[in-house]
């Protein structure tokens, strides 16, 4: 009998961990946590595009906290901190969202959204002289890898791709 309430208790516990992984949005976004990705690629005029993602839960999971290095000289070519965000799922708007702070002093407000473990990251951006609609599309290749690409949306479609690479776990 005293095996049957453990038994019991175990699978209760288990149910009650899942059920609380279901329950948050951000649950999608585990496999970003407690890992470091290297973002690296092409941009559209040749230049070399490199970045290290590392995430943190915050808030008892109620935010993911990253921090991304890269380059932050362009004219020395040096790396540093480049950007800080803050990922949450907003209740109101039933969306899950970031907020991203960069060296610049530029706060970019996204919003994410995952489909068949892939994830666009569509945000307005300032480019050439005016603001427009950018999206990150992170196209899975397997658990440690996924495509890499920056589009632009223009006349309602997304296309002038801006940036090709691949985003890789390297811990």
């Amino acid at each position: 009998m005293n095996k049957s309430i453990k038994l019991l208790l175990i699978l209760a516990l288990f149910s009650i961990e899942l059920l609380s992984q279901n329950e948050n949005p951000l649950g999608q976004l585990q496999f970003l946590v407690d890992s470091k990705w290297q973002a690296s690629g092409e941009w559209g005029n040749n230049a070399e595009y490199n970045q290290t993602i590392i995430s943190e839960w915050s808030l008892n999971k109620k935010i993911i906290k990253q921090k991304i290095q890269g380059i932050v000289n362009p004219e020395t070519g040096q790396t540093g901190l480049r950007n800080e965000a803050i990922i949450a799922f907003d209740e109101d708007e039933n969306k899950i969202k970031s907020w991203i702070f960069d060296i610049y002093g530029e706060i970019i407000e996204t919003i994410i959204i995952i489909e068949n473990e892939n994830i666009y990251v569509e945000y307005p951006y300032k480019y050439g002289g005016e603001t427009k609609t950018f999206r990150d599309v992170w196209i899975k290749i397997d658990n440690d890898t996924f495509e890499y690409r920056v589009e632009l949306k223009e006349k309602e479609r997304w296309k002038n791709l801006l940036l090709n690479g691949k985003v890789k776990r390297i811990n």
